[in-house]
């Protein structure tokens, strides 16, 4: 039987062997990252722009209408002959709004690579926006910001727009907000963040790194940004263990989610970061785990890092009953202390006691797998549900990487960084971010 050390040493070994990725800035300042696969059955094409959902500003939602407008642009195709080239590529681009990027994936094989790459191109190149475009964009978001979100996610952004201030991470625009976004709002923010030097594009599978290079260039290379360069996203602090209470009728159970503001994936502190979010919240001996579930106060619990360009967030989840009946009125009541104090005392164990070798060590291998063969429903949530199996997942790393300032190296030298860490850094890491959690309540209304 193989043992999960050796396991994750060959799949890495794997990556790394047929990956060889390589860099090259064109003179627009756009990044691209071409690693071949030979043999692969697809070539995938993903476009990293660096425009997190703090650059709306003051105007929520604009973002998300010309992400969706600029998508569909392609200036000088009629209809017809752009879903020609849409299926001879294997299908139209995708879009994906994360909390820190904007990011258009399109699949294709070796042949059509330069017609998916003017499809992609078209997504960040094109910005002349037409009223009809961006009303067409406000409806597909309409769409997208109206799919129904149970109480947990609603405390776990409650959270998010919590820990992150003033940066709304993870939250939706209102439709209210959608409407209220103008043409002229949406050419100010293509002017301001779709440009070259905020792009990194990652080429990957049956395509020799020569002739990607040639397409990339020929598509991008003459693509000049206009107007003033956008300010650097804010750094992101720990807040002062803050609360806040929800009651809704949406829910006869109670959703707890609490969590700290770590540092981002750049920092030095992350891969130390990253393990005590596994020590806190991942598989069935994790703190929070044993805590919650041993104690009889939870009925689910889960775990999940959020790092982002510029901060992390770790948070836990919990659901559990808000009623215990009173023996003297023999009527429920609602009890939430007692389960939001075991959280908190689970979620600050490890800047207390820090981990024993042993545990460390189990901890780092659980981690390690999860980054090479990630298992959805076990695995902690983004980034570490994606694995390094399939050819995106090893794209998206590619560009993940390099889009949040580490370079694509730190693919290859993450997993390192975490067999680095010692108990002692670890401990530190806890203390300096996980002492103050913060917190939210969702809870039914008064029985």
């Amino acid at each position: 039987m193989m043992r999960w050390g050796t396991l994750v040493v060959f799949a890495l070994a794997v990556a790394v062997a047929v990956a060889q990725p390589v860099r090259t800035v064109l003179p627009n300042g756009a990044k691209l990252i071409t690693s071949p696969e030979p043999g692969a059955p697809w070539v995938i094409a993903m476009a990293f722009l660096k425009a997190g959902e703090d650059t709306d500003q003051d105007k929520p939602g604009t973002r998300w209408v010309t992400a969706q407008a600029a998508y569909r642009r392609h200036a000088l195709l009629s209809p017809s002959e752009l879903q020609h080239i849409s299926a001879a590529v294997g299908g139209g681009v995708k879009l994906f709004i994360e909390r820190d990027h904007l990011r258009y994936e399109v699949y294709t094989t070796g042949k059509w690579l330069e017609n998916a790459l003017f499809l992609l191109g078209g997504a960040a190149k094109h910005g002349e926006l037409t009223a009809d475009e961006v009303e067409a964009a406000k409806n597909e978001v309409k769409t997208s910001i109206t799919a129904p979100i149970g109480p947990a996610a609603e405390a776990v952004n409650k959270l998010l727009l919590e820990a992150f201030g003033g940066h709304p991470f993870g939250t939706r625009p209102t439709l209210e907000q959608v409407d209220a976004v103008t043409i002229q709002d949406c050419r100010d923010y293509y002017a301001r963040f779709f440009r070259p030097n905020l792009l990194t594009l990652v080429i990957a599978g049956e395509v020799p790194g020569e002739e990607a290079l040639r397409v990339a260039r020929q598509t991008l290379g003459g693509w000049t940004a206009s107007g003033p360069e956008p300010s650097p996203a804010p750094d992101i602090l720990p807040p002062e263990e803050p609360f806040e209470l929800v009651r809704t009728a949406s829910t006869t159970s109670a959703y707890l989610a609490a969590g700290f503001v770590g540092p981002p994936p750049a920092s030095k502190d992350f891969p130390a970061f990253a393990l005590v979010a596994a020590a806190l919240g991942k598989g069935e001996t994790s703190v929070l785990a044993r805590t919650m579930r041993g104690s009889g106060a939870a009925y689910q619990v889960g775990t999940g890092l959020v790092p982002t360009v510029s901060g992390s967030l770790l948070f836990a989840t919990v659901q559990f009953s808000p009623f215990e009946v009173d023996p003297t009125t023999h009527r429920p009541e609602v009890v939430l202390t007692k389960t939001r104090e075991l959280a908190k005392d689970a979620l600050t164990s490890l800047a207390k006691d820090g981990l024993g070798a042993a545990e460390l060590a189990s901890v780092k291998r659980r981690l390690l797998v999860d980054y090479q063969l990630a298992d959805p429903p076990r695995a902690m949530p983004a980034p570490f549900v994606q694995g390094h199996q399939r050819l995106r997942d090893r794209a998206f790393w590619l560009g993940w990487w390099e889009m949040v300032g580490c370079g694509y190296e730190m693919d290859v030298g993450f997993p390192k960084a975490v067999e680095q860490v010692t108990a002692e850094e670890l401990l530190s890491v806890a203390r300096k971010y996980c002492s103050r959690p913060s917190s939210v309540l969702v809870v039914p209304l008064e029985p």
